[in-house]
């Protein structure tokens, strides 16, 4: 039988192998079953970050699963391929190889040596970083692999800090693991809640509170370039060309600290000035 999308494949093989959807939605870390619908339907593309794991639960080793997405998406094979040839060994600062005969998860190991050690942070290449990219933990891991790309192919001295949901804003901490950096890019949802409790605007009023000697916050003698960009809606992944986009906006336009995206597809990033 011939299949014109992935989606199309996924769904008769799921069928075809009596595998519920509340099943495959679980194993790949989904709360909604509606993410499977819209992988099937072709409405979103399955996260790269997310083959491994549904390798696993279609009972398919990593090398079968990539030759069925070779006809669908082969410069994601590509980057999937990529990815685990070029992953670092073990030792506190890698990225996303798959080891042998552990197909569950495209591993990303958060670095050890980083200048946070908070529980409301998770820190990721921040040791030489000058640009850092602030966001709320998404429970995915596709800008991790977005920073390790813009790095080794690029040399883009990136970093990553994601802020855990649902806790009270490090303010302290946040303010300890970026004030040697040049530039922060805040990446955010567009939200109904008031400006003032947008990440942004706290992660402004804690280096202002450093900036004059608060208590509790470490001492600062500058404040990085701060820009804020709203995303209008959720993405499955994010990527490095996406990323890239951003960052080569506020290059090329300094002055300008805050710009709306809407993100129509993952490798897509049509700027609109705000």
């Amino acid at each position: 039988m011939q299949f014109k999308t992935f989606g199309e494949w996924l769904r008769h093989y799921r069928l075809q192998k009596e595998i519920s959807p509340f099943k495959m939605a679980e194993a790949l870390g989904y709360k909604r079953v509606s993410a499977i619908y819209n992988f099937e339907y072709g409405i979103a593309p399955l996260p790269i970050t997310k083959w491994p794991a549904m390798a696993a639960v279609l009972q398919l080793s990593i090398e079968e699963f990539l030759k069925i997405m070779e006809p669908f998406s082969p410069d994601k094979v590509t980057e999937f391929q990529l990815i685990r040839g070029t992953a670092v060994p073990s030792d506190g600062m890698v990225s996303g190889k798959v080891a042998d005969g552990d197909e569950a998860s495209l591993t990303v190991i958060a670095p050890t040596s980083v200048l946070v050690s908070d529980d409301h942070l998770r820190a990721y290449r921040l040791e030489d970083a000058e640009t850092v990219l602030v966001t709320r933990e998404t429970g995915e891991d596709s800008l991790l692999l977005a920073v390790d790309q813009l790095r080794r192919y690029y040399g883009k001295r990136l970093g990553l800090l994601e802020v855990i949901d649902g806790v009270p804003f490090p303010a302290a901490s946040v303010v300890s693991a970026l004030k040697e950096v040049k530039t922060v890019c805040v990446l955010e949802l567009e939200s109904q809640d008031e400006p003032t409790s947008s990440l942004a605007a706290q992660l402004k009023a804690a280096f202002l509170d450093a900036l004059t000697d608060a208590e509790g916050y470490p001492e600062i003698h500058r404040v990085p370039k701060i820009f804020s960009v709203i995303v209008h809606s959720p993405l499955e992944e994010w990527t490095a060309h996406g990323i890239g986009d951003i960052l080569r906006y506020f290059q090329e336009n300094g002055r300008r600290r805050h710009l709306t995206v809407k993100m129509e597809q993952p490798v897509s990033v049509p700027i609109k000035r705000r």
